[in-house]
Order: C-alpha cells, then sequence, then structure tokens
C-alpha cells in the first residue's frame, strides 16, 4: 500500500502515531503515510519528466519511494484496467446488462485522473487568424484612411455598405475542442478534407448565397455569381445609387474581371489587408461564430432524429441540397440585425464621421 516510515520531526504528521526502533534499540516516534495510486503515478511521471530528487522534493516523499513507483509505474497504469474489467464481470454476474456507454461512464473518473497526472486539459481550438502581422497598427491606420476618404468622397447611405466572405461548412462537424497540454499557447486542429463538404456558404451583411463547387473552395466564376445574384439585386443597384463593399484579400476578390463587375455595379471596392480579417471583416467579428454554432445545431438534429437513407456500405447518406439551404438559412434568421450593425462599427467601416463614434473601435 505504499508505507514507509520517517522522522516525525523532518516530516509533519499525515496519519496515527506508532514506534519504531532503531539501530540502538531506542524508541521514536514516527508516523504511518499512505499513498493512492493516483498519486503515486503522478510523481513517477513527473520524476520521467525531470528526476528523482526534484520530484521527491517537490511532493514531499523519500527519494526511495519515486525509484519504487518509477520501477512499477507499469503496474500501476494496468491496475485501473484491472478495476474496469472487475467491474464490467461483478455485474454481468449480477444480470445487469452493460454496454460500450456503460463502460466508458465508467472510465471517466480514470480518464479525469490520468489528463490531471499529465497536466492536460480540454481546450478549445485556436484559429491562425489571431496570430496579427507586425505592421498591424500601420495596416489598421491606412484601412481607416481610405474608407473614411471614401465615405467623405461619395457620402454612403448605412444600407449601401457590405461586407462578404465565404465559409466552408461540413458534414461532419469537427469539434472546437481537443485535449492538450496545460498552458498551450496554441490548440490547432486538423480537418480531414475527405471530411470536408463540397459547399460554401457566401454570406453578406443583408444575405447569403449557398453554392456547391465542385473544386470545393472559392473561384472567380462563384465570386462573380454573388455579384449577379445578391449584391446586383440589392436596392442601392437598382437606384443607380453609389455602394461600398468590403471583401477580404482572397485571390478570387483581386482579379480583373471582379474588379470591373463591382465597378458596373456603381460599387467601390475595398480589400482587407492580409491577416487582418479577424479585426477588420465584419462576419468574421460577429457572424461566423454564432453562425456555425447554430448550423451545428442543425446538423446534430437531423442526425439524431434517424430513419437515414444508408448507402451500399451502411454509411448515411449526404444530406439534399435543398436541406443544406435550409440549414445555412435557419442560422442567418437568428442572427441579430444589431449585433451587424454594431459590428460595422467595430471594424471601423461605418463610423460616423464627425469622431462621435470612435470609441466603438
Amino acid at each position: 500500500a505504499g508505507l514507509e516510515h520517517f522522522d516525525s520531526a523532518a516530516r509533519p504528521a499525515y496519519a496515527s502515531g506508532y514506534c519504531v526502533y532503531d539501530s540502538q534499540r531506542q524508541i521514536n516516534k514516527g508516523t504511518r503515510r499512505t499513498y493512492d495510486m493516483n498519486f503515486k503515478i503522478m510523481v513517477a511521471n513527473e520524476a520521467e519528466r525531470m528526476n528523482n530528487m526534484r520530484a521527491s522534493r517537490k511532493y514531499g516523499v523519500p527519494e526511495v519511494n519515486v525509484r519504487l513507483w518509477r520501477k512499477d509505474l507499469t503496474k500501476y497504469m494496468n491496475e485501473g484496467l484491472k478495476k474496469l474489467v472487475k467491474f464490467v464481470i461483478e455485474k454481468r454476474n449480477e444480470g445487469f446488462p452493460i454496454s460500450r456507454e456503460v463502460i466508458k461512464f465508467k472510465a471517466m473518473g480514470w480518464c479525469k485522473r490520468m489528463m490531471k497526472r499529465n497536466c492536460l486539459s480540454l481546450q478549445r481550438q485556436t484559429t491562425l487568424a489571431q496570430k496579427l502581422p507586425g505592421d498591424f497598427s500601420e495596416n489598421l491606420l491606412n484601412f481607416q484612411r481610405h474608407i473614411i476618404t471614401l465615405c467623405k468622397k461619395h457620402n454612403y447611405n448605412l444600407g449601401n455598405i457590405g461586407n462578404a466572405d465565404q465559409t466552408p461548412v461540413y458534414f461532419d462537424m469537427p469539434s472546437n475542442f481537443t485535449v492538450n497540454k496545460k498552458g498551450a499557447k496554441y490548440s490547432l486542429i486538423e480537418v480531414n478534407w475527405l471530411r470536408k463538404v463540397q459547399n460554401y456558404c457566401y454570406a453578406s451583411a443583408s444575405r447569403n448565397h449557398f453554392s456547391s463547387p465542385r473544386k470545393g473552395w472559392m473561384t472567380e466564376e462563384l465570386v462573380l455569381d454573388w455579384l449577379n445574384v445578391i449584391w446586383g439585386k440589392q436596392p442601392s443597384s437598382l437606384r443607380n445609387t453609389r455602394s461600398m463593399v468590403v471583401l477580404d484579400a482572397f485571390r478570387g476578390h483581386l482579379t480583373s474581371g471582379v474588379k470591373e463587375k463591382i465597378e458596373t455595379l456603381n460599387s467601390d471596392l475595398v480589400i482587407i489587408p492580409g491577416g487582418m480579417t479577424s479585426q477588420l471583416q465584419v462576419l468574421d467579428v460577429v457572424v461566423n461564430k454564432p453562425f456555425k454554432d447554430n448550423l451545428r445545431k442543425e446538423y446534430n438534429n437531423w442526425l439524431l432524429a434517424g430513419n437515414h437513407p444508408l448507402t451500399p456500405t451502411g454509411k448515411i447518406k449526404k444530406p439534399s441540397a435543398s436541406l443544406l439551404g435550409k440549414w445555412v438559412a435557419t442560422p442567418w434568421q437568428k442572427i441579430d440585425p444589431e449585433s451587424i450593425v454594431k459590428g460595422f462599427k467595430k471594424c471601423c467601416i461605418s463610423n460616423n464621421l464627425n469622431g462621435t463614434e470612435d470609441d466603438i473601435l
């Protein structure tokens, strides 16, 4: 059970006292201290990472115990599995049905202790978009000056200012959480391209557009399609009043065909500097997260409903295009319009020119 004797003057008492005889047969009062298996594994893992003496000083145990626990580490690790197997056998002997879910639930305690021993925690996925470029401040000032210059020149109505972005959506919605080392700066998740739905939602501040590109990514043709179907049908385009559309630095937005089309729609194109969409893209700042959260709910509700048609190999068939369109429309309708208005001001796109809304930046 991991028992040892030590001088009570050197260590605090953790259990009831008892008597120990030294080599001169003199009686010394000592204490008996017990360690559970979880503590032994934690100390042994610490010794594996550092050394025996450091682990001994950190946890206040004799170095000889650390050596013994490192030697028996494999045995301690298997002890939890043996207890789990014993639990399953006992319950089956009592006639209880044991499913995988029951075993997983029973093993949750082991999982939590294992994560604690190895300094692991559940963390939200980190995106690379949060890494801002070194010249962020300079690019931000240039972006603001360009917006202010256009607004003073054309005096846009608020309804004539728009932002659009394309975002991929998935059949198997990947989790935003992963187990990672405590204190890790980034928690990146690699998504298997085979799991991606070959669909994109091209969203704008007023309406969204759903498309299914064959190659799985946005192209110049799809951007032109959005300009014709959505942006060209805006009230400002029909009234032939000047408008402004803000896009990121995606290469499909920078082609001569796209620029010419935007010009024919009596619109001004503003490009967000590369690496700054997390600060200046309205849809990234206020829309994409709640949109994808609600989209994930739609997918999960459909998955839990059951009665899905299967492929010849027994897998669930992918949803129809009409159902995917519904999944896109429903989350979009749940977005608060007021949050989009505030997002434009937060991204310094539609603020008053008199400076009264500069504190929102």
